[in-house]
């Protein structure tokens, strides 16, 4: 299979080797948005953000989501059509507002109302729907499985663990720690204040001068690090993104055989965080040491040729200034045969079992 996808590579002259596309995922972070805490030595721990308030998406992230909708519509316009019908496209979002409000915002960049569809003289927006489950009852977009979360408590208190990937940056925890006022045991709570650190500077607030000594680097590099950190056992790569995976992977399948339902969908689109994303691309192989940012997005991508099928993983960043980059498989390259793909996650063990789903839910 692989060799006929090389083959073809150099025979299609003028048709990408990839054919037709014929569906596509889109995994993404939402926008831009206030803290949604401070620290307890935080000299901004008064400030309000009015009107958002804490944790909500500001007007420049509203913007970088509707960019990211016009981005994808000029990605896929071919593939999605004009006009739009519900049984085209499936949104699913966590139960967070900046979350939801994310994928509304997309979807109004993905769909203006053509002239069949305008209910309003001046108004260029429709209402689509968006699918969510409360936080407790989440089974696909970061689950909590509070069997495994109770274990990790232990688990990163492991001799081995801490020796291994704690003690290399004890030294940046404790300064941060002496400065913040927020105790720092590991990644997860280092990259609390980052995020903090982060908004806050985008927001136009001066940082203190303590963090000139840690911020953005070395931390957001350990930040980035926490992706690994989180995933270093196949339960916990299964409780942070193997029940997205399996889902994508067994839509993509479904539409292989031709039984997806309803059978004119032509892309899902899931509205999540930066774990979302960064868990993704570590769990899928494709992980680079960096931080997610605002509205950056995974793409799936599935393509028929003649009876073939196959899958491109592509990465696009900050939707105001967008680029996008293909990835690269390990073990099947950038143009994936859709068995082979399919294969590569479950050797590489991050898809649920029906244990799993009993033993957590």
């Amino acid at each position: 299979m692989l060799s006929a996808v090389v083959a073809c590579c150099f025979l299609a002259l003028v048709e990408d080797c990839t054919g037709e596309l014929v569906l596509v995922h889109a995994v993404f972070r939402h926008g831009e948005r206030t803290p949604t805490g401070f620290y307890p030595f935080d000299p901004h721990r008064n400030v309000t953000f009015y009107p958002m308030g804490l944790g909500n998406l500001t007007n420049k992230g509203k913007l970088m989501m509707f960019k990211l909708g016009e981005l994808l519509r000029s990605m896929y316009g071919e593939l999605l059509g004009d006009v739009y019908q519900e049984s085209k496209v499936y949104a699913r979002s966590r139960f967070v507002t900046r979350t939801k409000e994310s994928a509304l915002l997309v979807l109004a960049g993905m769909w203006p109302p053509g002239d069949v569809q305008r209910w309003h003289p001046t108004l260029s927006w429709m209402p689509i729907a968006v699918e969510f489950k409360r936080a407790e009852e989440e089974d696909l977009l970061d689950p909590v499985c509070e069997q495994l979360q109770s274990e990790l408590i232990s688990y990163y208190k492991n001799v081995t663990i801490q020796e291994k990937y704690i003690k290399p940056y004890r030294s940046v925890f404790k300064y941060i720690q002496k400065h913040s006022g927020k105790v720092i045991n590991d990644f997860r709570d280092a990259a609390w204040i980052y995020f903090i650190l982060k908004m806050e500077e985008d927001n136009g607030l001066k940082l203190p001068k303590w963090t000139k000594e840690i911020y953005p680097e070395p931390l957001q590099k350990i930040v980035a690090f926490q992706y690994v950190y989180k995933n270093l056992e196949n339960k916990y790569k299964i409780m942070n993104s193997g029940h997205l995976i399996k889902k994508i992977l067994d839509d993509t399948m479904a539409k292989v055989k031709n039984i997806l339902e309803p059978p004119d969908r032509r892309v899902f689109l899931y509205s999540g965080h930066e774990t979302t994303i960064g868990n993704l691309l570590y769990n899928l192989n494709v992980f680079k040491l960096e931080v997610p940012t605002y509205g950056d997005t995974v793409l799936i991508e599935v393509h028929r040729r003649n009876v073939d099928h196959f899958v491109k993983v592509r990465y696009l960043r900050t939707p105001l200034n967008s680029t996008v980059e293909d990835l690269e498989v390990p073990g099947c390259g950038k143009i994936c045969p859709v068995q082979r793909f399919y294969q590569i996650q479950v050797q590489r063990g991050v898809l649920p079992g029906p244990s799993f789903r009993r033993d957590c839910y």
